[in-house]
């Protein structure tokens, strides 16, 4: 499809990207798959986001594919001057950090709702399908579940940058960049199937 050549004509772009990029035409597929499915259980608090500015963020060390999400997500529609720490132990969370995606953090894994999902349903956000669409991807890598026929791509994706940074700033930073990709190009497929069923 045309959003998955944008996709990847985008991923061309850096060295890393360009070397997956056309090895990967199974990271768009089916974006919007049953987001009323993945939602169905969907429970939580609605919280203000002005209490949740400026804030550091902690979460355990080494994140993967749930906390890299999530901080993406915090950072790019919760807390846009977010910091992140990464600690060993909850103990050694900061002084009025907010937790994520460790036992006993504000937000974290509920009534088998992902970290990610946990954030979304907490600030209002779930009814973006293109977030939704992240989300379904990312339940399905953390704790399994509906099958995401894009999820081992992202996975694939975010291995390889593993395999390219020296800490978890750096890993998360080139994660973004992963995360911000997969939204655009699940934004325009969302705006290209609507054209499509006006026409």
């Amino acid at each position: 499809s045309s959003a998955l050549a944008r996709f990847l004509g985008q991923a061309s772009a850096g060295t890393f990207y360009g070397q997956i990029g056309m090895n990967a035409p199974f990271l768009i597929g089916a974006a919007f798959m049953a987001p009323a499915l993945w939602l169905a259980q969907r429970i939580g608090r609605r919280l203000d986001g002005s209490s949740y500015q400026e804030r550091v963020w902690a979460s355990r060390k080494d994140p993967w594919v749930d906390r890299l999400a999530s901080a993406w997500l915090i950072k790019r529609f919760i807390d846009r001057k977010a910091k992140f720490a990464w600690i060993d132990q909850p103990r050694k969370r900061p002084r009025n950090a907010v937790g994520f995606d460790f036992d006993g953090a504000e937000f974290t894994h509920s009534n088998n709702r992902v970290t990610f999902e946990v954030l979304l349903t907490s600030f209002s956000l779930e009814n973006d399908p293109a977030l939704a669409a992240i989300g379904a991807a990312v339940h399905f890598l953390d704790i399994g579940g509906i099958p995401v026929s894009d999820a081992r791509g992202l996975e694939t994706v975010l291995r390889g940058v593993k395999e390219e940074v020296r800490n978890d700033d750096e890993l998360l930073s080139e994660a973004a960049r992963i995360f911000d990709l997969f939204y655009s190009a699940y934004e325009q497929s969302r705006s290209e199937q609507s054209t499509t069923s006006i026409n």
